[in-house]
């Protein structure tokens, strides 16, 4: 949840996740790659680097969680 959180802010490469959420490299490209897999990222190949971005079906996800927090 950190991670969609984090890129609902602004779109993030993996070394700028990092930063937020510390994890090995190995565990974060899991991660992310469970993310994309559920449709919940999309990635954008800048020259060596990738940057993840949230998608419409994680905008919506987030706002459902934010609403069913106290």
């Amino acid at each position: 949840m950190r991670i969609l959180w984090a890129l609902e802010r602004a779109p993030l490469c993996p070394c700028l996740l990092r930063e937020v959420e510390p994890m090995a490299n190995s565990a974060l490209s899991y991660h992310l790659s469970l993310l994309r897999r559920a449709s919940l990222v999309t990635t954008t190949a800048r020259s060596n680097y990738r940057v993840y971005r949230t998608t419409a079906l994680a905008k919506r996800f987030l706002a459902f969680a934010k609403g069913a927090q106290p």
